[in-house]
């Protein structure tokens, strides 16, 4: 049976940067080739409502995107904005230490899961408190982000030779401190905490 009140209280999902790979059920968002809206998410505001958006995915995106530092910026606010409390932010970014993120001079800015720390208020109030060097981001933009979820992904020669048994799990932790280039893409989910 349908309930209206989960009716009108559903939230749009976003398929950001869809490129020419849309994602049923989302809004596949681009500013060029043909995505169900045209957008440039490099431009403020963005034309969704606050608080509107319960699911985002940005795959091979971000590191496309905030090539400046107030255009990265930007992006996190308008992210965090659009969102609603608890909506999940799915990311998945191309290892900036590897070739393919070097070779491609589209990949503007490298993006690694950690750096969302620097978006997260409990962990910005825990540093000003210790008297940290970092920057307290997440306090000066007034966002608030958390990862749920954090996913290595090899390159596939690696996968292969984990997957045939040639490497184990243990040996590829070594591997990866020693040549972090073996690592194809970080994914990670994000979950937005709003008061």
């Amino acid at each position: 049976m349908n309930n209206p009140t989960n009716c009108s209280t559903q939230k749009i999902q976003l398929n950001l940067g869809s490129g020419n790979n849309p994602e049923p059920g989302y809004i596949n968002v681009d500013k060029q080739g043909s995505p169900d809206q045209r957008v440039d998410l490099e431009v403020f505001p963005w034309p969704w409502e606050t608080s509107s958006v319960g699911k985002i995915r940005c795959v091979y995106t971000l590191e496309h995107l905030g090539e400046s530092r107030d255009t990265y910026l930007g992006i996190i606010k308008e992210m965090y904005r659009v969102c609603a409390h608890e909506a999940r932010i799915h990311i998945i970014v191309m290892n900036p230490k590897s070739d393919e993120f070097l070779l491609d001079p589209t990949r503007v800015r490298p993006v690694v899961p950690e750096s969302f720390h620097f978006f997260n208020k409990e962990l910005n109030r825990r540093w000003r408190e210790q008297g940290a060097p970092h920057s307290c981001l997440a306090e000066e933009l007034n966002v608030d982000f958390y990862i749920d979820r954090q996913v290595l992904m090899l390159q596939d020669v690696w996968q292969n030779k984990v997957a045939s048994g040639e490497v184990s799990q243990q040996e590829i932790v070594t591997l990866i401190k020693q040549n972090p280039s073996i690592l194809g893409a970080h994914l990670f989910d994000l979950i937005v905490r709003k008061a």
